[in-house]
Formats: C-alpha cells, structure tokens, sequence
C-alpha cells in the first residue's frame, strides 16, 4: 500500500555518495557507499559497518556479497570482493584495498586541549586532513595540499572547542577515512 514500515536518521558527512541498496535474505539491507558499507536489519537498525568504500554491492547465493569500488589517489585503480559469508572478508584483498593511505587514531584519545594525528601515505599525492563535529559540520581543516609519500604528523589543538566527540577525516582523491576523537574538558 505504500505505507511506511520505518525511518531511521544516521549522521553523515558532507560528501557522502550512495552506491545502491541491496535487500538481504534476513529482510535488511546493505548499503554501498564511499564511506563504507553498512548493513541494516529488517527493522532498520544498524548491525554494522565495514570501512570498504564501494560503489556497488550485491547479496550472493552462499549469504555472502560480491563489492565492486575504487582505490588509489587518483581512482585509477579498482577492487572486486567477494565474501564467503556475511562480514568474512578475505584478509589479503583487504589489505590491499586500504595501503594507500591509513589515519590513525588520535594519541592521545579521549585528550584535553591538543592532540596528534598521524597518517601515512603510501604515494604522493594530493590530500585533505579535516575535523568535524557530532552534526557532520566541519570544524577546522588541519591540512590540504600536497604530500610526500611516508608518515606525517599534525597537531589538533582544540582549546577553543567544547568537550565532545569530533571526527578526523582524511580525504585523498575521492577516498576517505575516519577516525573518532573525544575532547574532555
């Protein structure tokens, strides 16, 4: 009849790209996106969330998925990944979709005034460390330019903040990674 079973808010962030929405035996759903995939029960909540940024996802026979996305600073590169079943990712493609680029967890976390982000980048190439709020507002960019492959280190200072949790977002040509942060105050 058209009604509504359910609604359900999740925050996002300002560049999130939905790829599609595939329906799972079970009566969930998996949602493809450049942020991750997510999946959903059949009363919309969120069971969980893999950082395997997709474009296209589809439900296999065996209960598994096949997923299809882009890697590398400039998208030039792609990835297709099929599971045995459902989150049994296999360890070496994986591995491989996410040695570009890697943000670590802020040190230290929670933290109180300043903290440290690091990232290594695999190639050079052009990127964007930013922080935004619980809302998905952006707070500050850190850094937005050019890197030099290897590890780089940038200091958060959140003096004028209040306490809460923020998240760090490194973003490299149309990749992204997250990272929580808590301010205590």
């Amino acid at each position: 009849d058209g009604d509504s079973l359910w609604s359900r808010d999740f925050m996002i962030l300002d560049d999130l790209t939905t790829g599609n929405i595939a329906l799972v035996r079970d009566g969930g759903f998996v949602i493809a996106s450049n942020r991750g995939m997510l999946r959903l029960s059949a009363a919309g909540d969120s069971l969980w969330v893999l950082p395997y940024r997709c474009t296209h996802c589809a439900v296999t026979a065996g209960g598994g998925y096949v997923l299809i996305g882009r890697m590398g600073f400039d998208n030039s590169d792609f990835f297709i990944l099929k599971t045995d079943r459902d989150r049994d990712l296999p360890a070496s493609v994986c591995a491989r979709v996410a040695q570009d680029f890697t943000l670590h967890t802020n040190y230290p976390n929670p933290f109180n005034a300043t903290t440290t982000i690091r990232f290594d980048v695999a190639r050079a190439g052009d990127l964007t460390l930013s922080v935004f709020d619980m809302n998905g507002r952006l707070v500050r960019t850190l850094a937005s330019g050019r890197f030099n492959a290897g590890s780089h280190t940038i200091h958060f200072d959140a003096r004028n903040l209040s306490s809460g949790i923020y998240f760090s977002r490194l973003n490299t040509g149309g990749q992204s990674a997250i990272q929580k942060m808590v301010l205590l105050k």
